[in-house]
């Protein structure tokens, strides 16, 4: 048994959408959206869209923590960073309209300021001809047995590297709680000397 964790991703309103608009700037990851929903939202509104790129969650923020956010329409991000970005100002709340057909339990992930446009699954990839036996939680992969140093990779993001951890010590995975943050940090240290890299 592998352990998967389910996160939500969220599009963000960052400002007043016109009636009259003739352009939507989205910021948005690379080769995300397909060239032919692109065409048939232009078509059924008449609204071109322009597609700025980001191609990693710290670059994206770091440019949505500037002046240059307000040149964007639209803008993909995950739920922490929403909530974080959102109480900075960053953006506009939602109209309550804008959620009525969306369960309660996606909502509280977006907050007032996006909308949930999709979750995924959180996992552990491994090679069956390299591991013995499969890992069966994230324990396996943070607290690794000893012939697993120095062949494990991690991935480098801020949401992603501490969602393990934050889940195995109990927390939220979505915990903006200094304690919890610190606590995750921690033991991410103790992995360290076991990885490969963090690519």
């Amino acid at each position: 048994m592998r352990v998967f964790l389910i996160f939500s991703c969220c599009f963000l309103y960052t400002s007043a959408c016109s009636s009259q608009a003739t352009e939507l700037v989205f910021y948005n990851w690379d080769e995300y959206l397909s060239d032919e929903v692109v065409m048939q939202f232009e078509q059924e509104t008449g609204i071109k869209v322009r597609q700025v790129h980001f191609d990693n969650d710290e670059d994206r923020d770091e440019v949505l923590m500037t002046d240059v956010s307000s040149d964007f329409d639209l803008v993909l991000i995950d739920n922490v960073a929403v909530n974080i970005l959102g109480q900075n100002h960053t953006f506009i709340a939602l109209p309550e309209a804008h959620y009525q057909p969306i369960s309660e339990r996606w909502r509280e992930r977006c907050g007032r300021y996006g909308q949930p446009y999709s979750w995924g699954t959180f996992g552990i990839v491994y090679r069956t001809d390299k591991v013995s036996s499969a890992p069966t939680s994230w324990r396996d992969l943070l607290e690794p047995r000893p012939e697993l140093h120095g062949h494990i990779g991690w991935v480098a993001d801020y949401v992603d590297t501490f969602t393990p951890m934050l889940k195995l010590q109990g927390s939220s995975v979505s915990s903006a709680e200094r304690s919890d943050l610190k606590r995750a940090y921690q033991q991410l240290k103790r992995l360290n000397p076991g990885l490969v890299s963090y690519d």
